[in-house]
C-alpha cells in the first residue's frame, strides 16, 4: 500500500462510521411517523405513485393499484389531516387513527368530501436502516376506520 493511499482509506473508514452513527442515532418515532404520513398526503398532492409506493411496507404494495387508479382518474386531490394519534405497541409497531378530509379536482369542478376517519398499521423495516412504512388498513376488509382506543383522541 502507497503512503498515497493510507490517509484515503482513513478517510473512506471515518466517513463509514460516521454514516452508520447517524443511521443509529435514535430518533423520536412520533416525528418519523409523522414525516412518512406527510409524505404520502404530498405523494398525493403531486400525485406521486412512487412515492406512495415508498411510504408502503415491502410486503403491502397491493394498495398502490387502487391509489394509481385515483391519481388516473382526478386532475387534483388534496389531502387535509385534521387530526392525527399515534399509538407506539412496541418500537417497530404503531397504530395510527387520522381523521382527514379530501378535495378532488375534475376539469373545473372541485370536490369535497366528507371527513374520514382511517386506522393505519405501521412497522419499521429494514435490516441495516429501519424506516416506518405503512402495512395495513388501506385496503377493504381491513381494520381501516374507527375511533381511537385512547379515549377519542379524535372527537
Amino acid at each position: 500500500m502507497s503512503r498515497g493511499s493510507r490517509p484515503r482509506l482513513a478517510i473512506a473508514a471515518a466517513v463509514s462510521v460516521a454514516v452508520l452513527l447517524v443511521g443509529c442515532a435514535p430518533s423520536d418515532p412520533e416525528k418519523d411517523i409523522s414525516d412518512l404520513l406527510d409524505m404520502r398526503a404530498r405523494a398525493f398532492a403531486t400525485k406521486d405513485i412512487e412515492l406512495f409506493k415508498r411510504c408502503l411496507a415491502p410486503n403491502y404494495q397491493t394498495p398502490a393499484d387502487a391509489v394509481r387508479e385515483h391519481f388516473e382518474f382526478w386532475d387534483e386531490i388534496e389531502m387535509r389531516v385534521l387530526d392525527r394519534s399515534i399509538v407506539l405497541e412496541s418500537p417497530d409497531r404503531a397504530v395510527v387513527y387520522q381523521r382527514y378530509q379530501l378535495r378532488v379536482k375534475k376539469g373545473d369542478d372541485w370536490q369535497v368530501l366528507p371527513p374520514a376517519v382511517e386506522k393505519l398499521v405501521l412497522t419499521r423495516t429494514g435490516r441495516l436502516f429501519k424506516r416506518w412504512r405503512i402495512s395495513g388498513g388501506l385496503l377493504p376488509g381491513e381494520p381501516s376506520t374507527g375511533e381511537p382506543d385512547r379515549g377519542g383522541a379524535l372527537e
